[in-house]
């Protein structure tokens, strides 16, 4: 092979191994900051009504670019501290992390899918209650007791849909609570009753879910 065809087929392996680069680290368009080419699972959820998308627009306003080359570690995970003063279940209520390995880290997103979900205020469509096991949660109603909400009503109360109490937000990881807890075996204790009353009106978000005096 002479000097010259030696050339022409080096630049001609360079510019496929370009294009095979471009077409694995760039899939959509050329655009690298087309981050749905890659996350396509993010991507639909952040189409979701309930998401980030009508505040922010964009991915790279919370996700900051870490290396140019896509891949992972290549984009910047915010806490969500940085922007919400809300506080999650207090770890201090479960003494030592020895005493308690059996028990779930809860975080901003064990309920809450940053990217997006069809529930209202992002609340997960599966929420993790035991190691391995998922709860499947449908949260539409802002309602304290009732269809789609923080407790299930049941057809036995006038519920509407084919979800039985213990499958509301705040039943499905509750065990050993007294009241609506994921057996669906607690009563309503409240003489205005939970229909109009919301768990978080008493148990406030912004310090932990602790009972507001």
């Amino acid at each position: 092979m002479t000097l010259r065809k030696t050339f022409v087929a080096l630049a001609v392996a360079a510019v496929l191994i370009g294009v095979a680069v471009a077409v694995i680290i760039i899939p959509r368009g050329g655009d690298p900051q087309d981050c749905t080419g890659c996350h396509t699972t993010e991507a639909a959820a952040w189409e979701n009504y309930s998401s980030h998308k009508g505040i922010y627009k964009t991915c790279t306003f919370c996700h900051e670019e870490a290396d140019p080359v896509p891949g992972e570690g290549h984009r910047t995970s915010p806490w969500c501290e940085q922007c919400h003063s809300e506080v999650s279940h207090s770890p201090e209520r479960y003494a030592t992390y020895e005493e308690n390995k059996d028990l779930l880290f809860i975080s901003c997103t064990s309920c809450h899918d940053p990217m997006g979900s069809s529930n209202v205020y992002l609340i997960r469509e599966r929420i993790l209650v035991e190691q391995g096991e998922y709860a499947l949660v449908d949260f539409q109603s802002w309602e304290g007791q009732a269809d789609y909400s923080y407790a299930e009503l049941g057809a036995e109360d006038g519920g509407h849909n084919d979800m039985e109490p213990g499958s509301g937000l705040c039943e499905v990881c509750h065990t050993e609570t007294t009241l609506y807890n994921s057996a669906g075996t607690g009563e309503d204790p409240h003489t205005v009753g939970c229909d109009t009353v919301r768990c978080v009106d008493c148990h406030n978000h912004a310090i932990g879910f602790e009972e507001v005096n």
